[in-house]
């Protein structure tokens, strides 16, 4: 059986534009790796401890996964969405 797709990919635009839309970068890399980004209101949970934290995020707030790598910010949302 195929399912549709849960995530959907945005660009940089796009991820950009929701997040002047009221929504929230989560970066999901390393403590170290988010002190030196230059993502301004950005929520650090690390990709390894998501799932444990995942319940310290707001469920009516848009959140827009983000990291160094396209493959692990997929994993990281698909996780959320779990």
């Amino acid at each position: 059986m195929i399912r549709k797709p849960l995530l959907r990919e945005i660009s940089a635009i796009s991820a950009t534009t929701q997040i002047d839309r009221g929504a929230q970068w989560l970066d999901i890399r390393y403590p170290e790796e988010h002190a030196s980004s230059i993502l301004g209101r950005s929520q650090n949970i690390p990709f390894n401890i998501l799932c444990l934290q995942a319940n310290r995020l707001d469920k009516n707030q848009r959140y827009v996964a983000c990291s160094d790598d396209p493959t692990q910010s997929a994993v990281g949302a698909f996780l959320l969405l779990e």
